[in-house]
């Protein structure tokens, strides 16, 4: 066998192992994440999500030190600060459609949503520890909540991203 052909053999059967991965952490956790984002939007089933590469359309930057990542951060805040900035989000985010999900979570992906609540969000985040990332209609930006339990008292990070979100929800992280 040529190299090359070895080597797209083997390209092949890494592929396969991940996809089987995925599939089995799906299986194994698909159901319990899905049942926190019912937080986000009522009714959502596991088959509603897919993990279809180029499904995302905004890529949203994420430093290591949230800190330092663009749009608006609030950073390590306390549950009080984060429902607070969730309310605003509320009131100011007209399109609750959109894609909602796990951000960074390849093998659940993502699902279309109606009636997306921005509150429950935050619930959602707190329930899996993760952070849950909504992408509002037409797809320019996207608004995260994360949840870090392990840091008590400030265990919680909001971010938007994305010009036009970002110029009609600069108020909401205003102290």
């Amino acid at each position: 066998m040529k190299s090359n052909d070895l080597d797209a053999l083997r390209r092949r059967r890494s592929e396969a192992a991940a996809e089987r991965q995925k599939l089995e952490l799906r299986a194994a956790h698909g159901e319990r994440l899905v049942n926190a984002l019912q937080m986000v939007s009522k009714g959502v089933k596991l088959e509603d999500f897919s993990a279809e590469k180029g499904l995302v359309p905004f890529a949203i930057t994420w430093p290591e030190r949230l800190e330092d990542a663009g749009g608006l951060v609030a950073a390590y805040v306390s549950r009080g600060r984060a429902f607070s900035i969730a309310k605003c989000l509320t009131s100011k985010v007209h399109t609750k459609s959109g894609l909602i999900g796990i951000y960074g979570n390849a093998y659940l992906g993502y699902c279309s949503a109606e009636k997306v609540s921005i509150e429950g969000m935050l619930v959602a985040s707190e329930k899996i520890d993760d952070a849950i990332v909504f992408y509002p209609d037409p797809g320019d930006g996207a608004v995260v909540f994360d949840c870090y339990s392990s840091n008590p008292g400030k265990a919680y990070s909001v971010l938007v991203q994305g010009t036009s979100l970002i110029e009609t929800l600069r108020n909401c992280f205003q102290s």
